[in-house]
């Protein structure tokens, strides 16, 4: 796995404001918040730098995206955050519309051949990556007319597509994304910004409808609607 942690570009990176399930200060959605520090790196989805090529510095994580991106190099000194496919290694060279269809190009999608994996597809021409950008994605292209392009998912669904919109080559990185464990403990869950629950039984009258009770059994409500059957504390009426 060739990823790198260090040599942060500092142009490329922003913090984002913690919301943390509050508004004005006030708590509006509970068990959130608390959730670690995260700054978010700008990935480039519309590739504008067309018929030129750049180099590939190195493979990063990122704290908001499912894939691992890439650290793009150009020959007139810009860096570009560009989401990286499965097999692209430091060192390589990716090239924007010269037909060039290695790993991580990017080209318009009529010029592509067919039985090719693509990602990042364009919904309209010059609006940036709308399709296939999760992690593990990818699609094929089905059809070419002269008005649109018929692109197939990976999930089966069937599509048309300006033929000049952009897409590259190759598919979506960290496939084993679905596959790990995410919260193997309580740190993880709060490092994600979920604050711990208590279940309502376990409460006070005063606190919950469905607190009270001996053990895990809590005291009839007169209010619960057995027709209906709803939960205690919900309104059995709708008032139009």
């Amino acid at each position: 796995m060739w990823l790198a942690s260090n040599g942060l570009v500092k142009n490329l990176y922003k913090g984002l404001p913690k919301k943390s399930g509050r508004s004005r200060g006030r708590i509006s959605v509970r068990h959130r918040g608390g959730a670690a520090l995260k700054k978010y790196k700008a990935i480039d989805f519309l590739r504008p730098l067309w018929n030129s090529e750049a180099i590939v510095l190195r493979l990063e994580k990122s704290n908001f995206h499912s894939f691992y991106v890439a650290l793009l190099s150009y020959p007139f000194g810009v860096l570009q955050y560009i989401t990286a496919p499965v097999g692209l290694r430091p060192g390589s060279v990716i090239s924007n519309g010269l037909n060039n269809f290695t790993l991580g190009s990017c080209s318009f999608i009529k010029d592509i051949p067919f039985n090719i994996k693509i990602y990042n597809i364009e919904a309209h021409p010059n609006s940036g990556a709308s399709f296939i950008r999760s992690a593990g994605m990818w699609a094929k292209i089905l059809e070419k007319t002269k008005t649109y392009v018929i692109v197939l998912f990976k999930n089966g669904l069937k599509k048309k597509i300006n033929p000049y919109c952009t897409a590259c080559i190759g598919q979506v990185s960290n496939i084993m994304h679905k596959a790990k464990s995410k919260l193997r403990r309580a740190g993880d869950s709060r490092r994600l910004g979920i604050r711990p629950s208590v279940r309502g039984v376990a409460m006070n009258p005063v606190d919950h409808p469905h607190g009270g009770g001996r053990g895990k059994n809590s005291p009839k409500n007169p209010n619960y609607n057995f027709i209906r059957k709803l939960p205690k504390g919900r309104k059995t009426v709708i008032k139009k």
